[in-house]
């Protein structure tokens, strides 16, 4: 230990006798590690990390599973026959999205969850103050709530009595029962919870409304849970053919739901590339200690002759590289956690339940991890070539000026190469990602996205429960915006595009077979009558929702490019008719089935993101299928945003405690949809630019060191008459040289 000290202490002197040596390997230590623990401290959060419920691990999400392959919502009853049957859950709870309107200037709309009583229990997490629900009041009338930390601070004033105070939702009393704790939220961030009840519209197994979370029980498989509800699945579809026939069921971990297949794999690749540049930063620092390790052959060879081992030389090198390795640890995990805020902007982990991105223990350890192993990496191969001294080759050289051997330019230019060739990978994955959001961007979305202003105006159930009144609201709010100076048209929507918010509906061709595993589904659009003229979306054959398509006329429906092409296969779709189940007032579910008649076809849209092919739309006129969520659709003569105050004021006017939530563009939602992939575009081009950096960086110290070594033999060529320019040529020679050696490496590992 006395003699590990002392190395210590002696390699520290040494690196301050050379300062501007010291601080470059330093610091070029430190950028490697800063980003290398940038990225890992997310790869912590996302993959790594516990999600923030007891036990995570056994926290599942269980879906019916279609017979496309996809993942459903739940319908009531096959929840509870699953809550009964199984044996592999400790808890089985469901819940149901609403929304609440919270009385205030302006009003409030809050995301609430109608959820079991044994939810909370089942993800592990009970209010900080308060109680959870009783089983009695998922059967009783009464009105009881549980609010979530945030609205209890921004709307109540973290009021101490708040517990067992009446609040104002939906215009009718509520009583709170409980708060919960700050953060709270599973896959989405309730702001609210009310007890969820089934009434006999629920129970119907064809209205699929539900999330269902369940705890596994302690030794119980992911593998096991689902066999079982498989083999539960099968019973039910023997039992209910014309509801569940092909419907299975799945569990999926919640951390797979927060952090889907496309993220991972995104972070994963971000890890790889910046695990590039601490290479590159290693086979910079070698470079460096390599060059600077020929000026002290001497002393080494002296140190050889008094008896010291090879082993022994090679230790006290590596003592010196601890200090830079330190340094650099250090410097690179303040830089890392000066970055946390900025890399912390991937949207999965703004995720309910996800881990924020921080620098923590589990970051820390891996920074000393990172730094111990930069110092075998770039220190390891340095120090023992550094070691091999030949006496007699010293001696030899005594009276030279010229230092160095060989062996040692050979590695410090094959390093400089590696250096070339791995900053070119690099610079090539960027290239081609700036390229890919570049074309996606130039993607068009199916329509004519300029001077779109969208906002969200969801209409309370309680105040507006009839067909009726969902009418009255959107024909006058229609009415009222369409009359304002400076908007040319004015529509309403149940989704819109690019958000991915798609609400599937089961359908069937008129005459087919009502059995359940036939079905095709899609995505299901209620608008109003010019809804495709406010967007420019082109009207391919038949004609568009016109006011006569009202709820006396014929059931009527319009269909995509896409719907028409894989449904009828040529025929002429117009006229044909499609077997719809309707969707109540309340947005949750579908009702009975109805035959539409195919009156028109539409354009494609990009209903999911400009990089995602289209999907099959059902289009409903509202007249029709009144909806109590929709999205009013404006296009404005100038810049959309400036028409938000007229129209907040247009819905004030005619209800004032009506919410309106969402308010943005299209071209700011189409923006937000490239999110993720401009995040990681900006993430690796600046990774790239690091490795280019230090690549060059590499380069010139290889051709500078060079340069000193043959100071001597320079100036005897110009003492021998050749030309500047000549010796310039000699000297760029070898940076050329290694540069086009280093970019054919690298262009052909790029090529693979």
């Amino acid at each position: 230990m006395h003699s590990l000290l002392q190395d210590l202490r002696y390699g520290t002197r040494m690196l301050a006798k050379s300062p501007g040596f010291s601080a470059i390997a330093i610091l070029t230590v430190a950028l490697g590690i800063a980003s290398t623990s940038g990225v890992f401290s997310i790869v912590n959060a996302a993959l790594l990390r516990p999600l923030r419920y007891p036990d995570a691990d056994r926290l599942m999400a269980v879906w019916e599973r279609l017979p496309a392959g996809f993942n459903s919502n739940v319908s009531a009853q096959n929840y509870l026959d699953w809550r009964d049957q199984n044996t592999v859950f400790t808890y089985l709870a469901a819940t149901a999205h609403s929304d609440l309107d919270l009385r205030g200037n302006p009003p409030t709309r809050l995301d609430a969850d109608a959820v079991t009583p044994n939810f909370f229990s089942a993800v592990g997490v009970q209010p900080e103050r308060g109680r959870a629900f009783r089983e009695d009041e998922a059967r009783s009338p009464a009105h009881v709530v549980i609010i979530s930390h945030a609205i209890w601070k921004s709307n109540f004033g973290t009021d101490p009595e708040i517990i067992g105070k009446a609040i104002t939702l939906n215009g009718e009393s509520w009583v709170v029962v409980g708060v919960m704790p700050q953060g709270f939220g599973l896959i989405r961030g309730g702001q609210v919870w009310i007890p969820l009840a089934f009434g006999a519209e629920q129970l119907n197994r064809n209205y699929h409304h539900l999330l269902v979370v369940g705890r596994l029980r302690p030794g119980v498989t992911v593998a096991q849970a689902n066999a079982e509800l498989t083999t539960i699945a099968k019973r039910l579809a023997a039992a209910f053919p014309e509801t569940n026939a092909g419907r299975g069921a799945i569990a999926i971990p919640i951390r797979d739901e927060l952090v889907g297949s496309g993220t991972r794999l995104l972070i994963l690749i971000l890890f790889g590339a910046v695990g590039f540049v601490l290479l590159i930063a290693c086979a910079n620092i070698a470079n460096l200690l390599l060059a600077k390790g020929m000026t002290r052959q001497k002393e080494i060879a002296v140190r050889i002759s008094l008896g010291a081992t090879r082993i022994r030389i090679v230790r006290q090198l590596l003592a010196e590289n601890v200090a830079i390795a330190a340094a650099g640890g250090l410097i690179g995990l303040l830089g890392a956690w000066s970055g946390v805020k900025y890399l912390g902007q991937l949207p999965v982990l703004q995720t309910p339940g996800a881990p924020e991105v921080s620098v923590d223990s589990g970051v820390v350890i891996f920074v000393i991890a990172v730094s111990a192993l930069s110092i075998l990496v770039f220190g390891l191969v340095p120090a023992w070539q550094i070691s091999k001294v030949n006496l007699q080759d010293q001696i030899k050289a005594a009276a030279r000026t010229c230092v160095g051997t060989g062996r040692h330019e050979r590695l410090r230019g094959a390093l400089a190469i590696a250096e070339v060739a791995l900053s070119l990978v690099l610079v090539t994955g960027a290239g081609l990602m700036v390229r890919s959001f570049l074309k996606v961007r130039q993607v068009s979305p199916g329509f004519n996205s300029s001077n779109l202003l969208t906002m969200n105006v969801v209409l309370a159930p309680q105040r507006y429960h009839t067909p009726e009144a969902v009418r009255g609201f959107y024909d006058a709010l229609l009415a009222r915006v369409r009359a304002l100076p400076g908007i040319i048209s004015a529509d309403i929507s149940s989704t819109l595009p690019i958000i991915g918010e798609s609400a599937g509906t089961p359908f069937r061709r008129e005459n087919q077979s009502k059995d359940a595993s036939t079905r095709q589904g899609a995505n299901y659009l209620v608008v109003s009558e010019n809804y495709f003229r406010t967007l420019h979306m082109p009207l391919l054959w038949g004609r568009s929702f016109t006011q006569n398509d009202s709820a006396s006329s014929s059931p009527v429906v319009i269909i995509n490019r896409n719907l028409a092409e894989s449904l009828f296969k040529g025929e002429d779709p117009i006229g044909k008719k499609l077997i719809i189940p309707t969707r109540p007032v309340d947005r949750f579910g579908f009702g009975l089935e109805v035959a539409r008649e195919v009156v028109g076809v539409v354009a494609d849209v990009k209903d999911e993101g400009l990089d995602a092919d289209p999907i099959v739309d059902i289009y409903v006129p509202s007249e029709q299928s009144p909806f109590g969520w929709e999205y009013l659709v404006a296009r404005t003569e100038g810049k959309a945003a400036s028409q938000v105050a007229a129209v907040r004021n247009a819905i004030a006017a005619i209800d004032r405690d009506q919410p309106v939530e969402d308010i943005a563009t299209i071209d700011e939602r189409i923006s937000d949809s490239l999110g993720p992939r401009r995040f990681s575009m900006q993430l690796l081009s600046l990774f790239a630019a690091i490795a280019l950096l230090l690549a060059a960086v590499g380069t010139y110290g290889v051709v500078s060191y060079s340069v000193a070594q043959r100071t001597a033999e320079i100036g005897l060529r110009v003492a021998l008459g050749a030309q500047p320019s000549n010796v310039f040529t000699m000297i760029l020679g070898k940076a050329v040289i290694l540069t086009v050696v280093g970019t054919a490496v690298g262009t052909l590992v790029s090529w693979q």
